[in-house]
């Protein structure tokens, strides 16, 4: 064979490998492509699907079926005509809510001229059960940095958040809410409250802790001291119960005569007139809070258009000398307060203040500056 045949040869050998190299690379990338084009027809199906009623109040099935601490009984429409809840719960150590009606719109064609609007939240019938002696410890809490100032990345509309026949109880604080009824829209630092109504809310604290039980809680811990007293051995260890035993009572002497000045201080406040000195307030109010070397800004202008509030009662748990449960205590009956208020940078200008109770009223404008 000729040196021309060979090479002839050589190139015919070399043309057919060519292919055969070229087509991996063509497989791989092909399968990359399907691969992300499958990815994204996926990823549309889904939105799609939650666009929808069915999707919506589909994945809202799951919800309820996968987590066993929740449990919601009917659900109709969507999010974007209207979400509604019915009998829905959530249980958990120390925490029991009961849900009557609750409902959600939100409008999503806000998106588009870069805002975000929840047409409407209204929940009703609904019952919240806190016992902090159940829930799980917290955890340390991490150092972060202060706020300083609030910057909205996009504008917020909330046009109805509504609230009826709200109750929460926390240990033995009970709390009952009739109504409750504002709007709110922001953009940037700027937050404005639109009129807002509160009607109805009762506050019934705890007991207080009487002193008869606080004696008997002292005797307990001084007859398990002198018991520890008593069975220790050890003359270190009996040294030390003696110098905690004198420690204990010259704490008793100064708690006995810290209570003595209190029921004198409280003795003579009752005997002052119940009368609020408004004109005092309000020259106190006139100056400013802070002083001029202090630097302070708000971080958030806050416009306060209107806020209505009638009949709030705030009265404490009280008991007989048998122990039993007696008719609250009345503390503070609030008939009426409307307030208009505006804060910006370091100025806060409260407009109007209606203020109308069972300790007094006024009616007053003035001006506060925090400089």
């Amino acid at each position: 064979m000729t040196d021309e045949n060979k090479q002839t040869a050589t190139n015919q050998t070399d043309s057919a490998q060519e292919p055969q190299a070229t087509q991996p690379k063509k497989s791989k990338w092909r399968f990359l492509k399907h691969g992300f084009c499958l990815t994204f027809i996926l990823l549309l199906l889904a939105i799609l699907f939650l666009c929808t009623g069915y999707g919506q109040r589909k994945v809202l099935s799951w919800v309820d079926k996968f987590v066993e601490p929740l449990q919601l009984g009917q659900v109709q429409g969507s999010l974007q005509d209207g979400l509604q809840l019915s009998d829905a719960r959530f249980v958990m150590d120390g925490v029991n809510v009961t849900v009557g009606q609750a409902d959600l719109h939100i409008g999503f064609s806000c998106l588009l001229h870069y805002e975000m609007c929840l047409n409407n939240l209204s929940l009703k019938d609904t019952e919240v059960l806190i016992d902090t002696t159940k829930l799980p410890p917290s955890q340390p809490k991490e150092e972060t940095e202060p706020f300083t100032e609030l910057n909205l990345p996009l504008g917020i509309s909330a046009q109805n958040i509504n609230l009826e026949n709200i109750k929460v109880k926390v240990d033995d604080m009970d709390i009952h809410l009739n109504h409750f009824h504002t709007a709110l829209s922001g953009k940037g630092r700027a937050i404005t409250v639109h009129p807002t109504q509160l009607e109805g809310l009762n506050l019934l604290l705890a007991l207080k802790l009487d002193e008869t039980d606080t004696e008997q809680a002292v005797d307990f811990a001084q007859k398990n001291a002198k018991t520890e007293a008593l069975s220790a051995t050890n003359p270190q260890e009996i040294a030390d119960k003696v110098i905690q035993e004198a420690v204990e009572k010259t704490s008793e002497k100064v708690v006995e005569g810290f209570h003595q000045l209190q029921r004198k201080t409280v003795a003579q406040a009752e005997q002052v007139d119940n009368k609020v000195d408004w004109a005092a307030i309000k020259a106190q109010l006139a100056q400013p809070l802070l002083d001029k070397n202090i630097r302070f800004s708000l971080p958030l202008d806050l416009n306060i258009e209107q806020i209505d509030i009638a009949n709030v009662a705030i009265a404490q748990k009280a008991k007989d000398e048998k122990g039993n449960l007696i008719e609250p205590i009345s503390l503070l009956n609030v008939a009426s307060l409307q307030l208009q208020a505006q804060a910006k940078d370091q100025h806060i200008n409260l407009k109007s203040l209606d203020f109308k109770s069972d300790k007094g009223s006024n009616r007053k404008r003035f001006f506060i500056v925090t400089r």
